[in-house]
């Protein structure tokens, strides 16, 4: 069974209206994958609905139904959260040192967690993930650093 971890920035447009709404949304209605996010996802999203709402002058209403639908896909296992651990974070301060300091790329701690969170998933699977994500910057980073592309098959989707 195909396995899919979706970074936040690509896993939004499953609630929000967007070029990319139906294709993300095709992808976790296929009940022949598993779809996983980070724990950190849960909290990132609350900011991704607040911007999509702000920017186009929408109340809480739509910021709560955003949500109730995501919360409905947990519920329902649809989405599962995979929790962080103690190797996620140290992977994660090791992917920091190594991206920012040694090959000079951007990279934010949060990225860096939500990363090793999708990479220690493929481990613990003994298989490949595919990591959704519309993040550039995070693509382009993680698209050079052998650690990653051994164990997690990077689809950058673009709105």
């Amino acid at each position: 069974m195909p396995a899919y971890f979706f970074d936040t920035s690509a896993l939004k447009h499953r609630y929000i209206d967007s070029s990319l709404t139906a294709r993300i949304r095709r992808i976790i209605s296929n009940r022949n994958s598993e779809v996983f996010v980070s724990d950190l996802t849960v909290v990132e999203l609350a900011s991704a609905f607040a911007d999509y709402c702000i920017e186009r002058g929408l109340g809480q209403d739509r910021f709560d139904s955003m949500y109730l639908s995501f919360f409905g896909d947990l519920a329902t296992g649809r989405i599962m959260v995979r929790e962080s651990t103690r190797r996620d974070f140290e992977k994660a301060r090791q992917l920091l040192r190594f991206a920012r300091v040694i090959i000079g790329r951007h990279l934010k701690s949060a990225d860096a967690i939500i990363a090793a969170s999708c990479r220690e998933l493929a481990y613990e699977k003994k298989a490949p993930i595919v990591f959704y994500l519309c993040d550039k910057k995070l693509h382009a980073t993680l698209r050079v650093i052998s650690a990653y592309s051994a164990v997690v098959k990077l689809r950058y989707v673009q709105p």
